[in-house]
């Protein structure tokens, strides 16, 4: 049965639990950001274009993959837009990064959760990969 005691006890665990998420989110997110501003990224994505072609993507694609995969869908959002793809290639790097967005802030909550993070990491970044594959050779069927 629901009672105020009920609701009492949810909200002060809601509002632990969110101080306890914000702790691990918010340098998380700064360090994500800084990390931004730097090469690295490019250097990644550099590395992932291989991949974007296995996904029927051009390589440009791999700049969008990657910030998307470690610093935020929005970011992989605006540079999407910025790119001349066709609905198909939308649709898979769509798919692809739900597979795997934000995995550094995802990875320190997972982390916090106490589950091992390096297997989830690897088998999230795989999975994007596969479904690209997948997503292309449809593509190639169908389409």
């Amino acid at each position: 049965m629901i009672t105020k005691e009920t609701w009492s006890r949810g909200a002060v665990n809601g509002i632990t639990s969110s101080f306890a998420l914000l702790k691990i989110i918010i340098p998380v997110f700064a360090a994500v950001t800084a990390l931004g501003h730097t090469p690295v990224i490019g250097w990644t994505a550099r590395i992932c274009e291989p991949v974007m072609n296995l996904a029927g993507l051009p390589g440009e694609t791999a700049l969008a993959f990657v910030t998307g995969a470690l610093i935020s869908m929005y970011a992989a959002v605006g540079i999407i837009i910025a790119l001349s793809l066709t609905s198909w290639q939308i649709t898979t790097l769509a798919v692809m990064l739900a597979l795997c967005h934000e995995l550094f802030v995802e990875t320190a909550v997972i982390k916090k959760a106490g589950v091992t993070v390096w297997p989830l990491v690897l088998l999230r970044l795989l999975s994007a990969c596969f479904a690209g594959w997948i997503m292309n050779l449809a593509g190639s069927v169908f389409l």
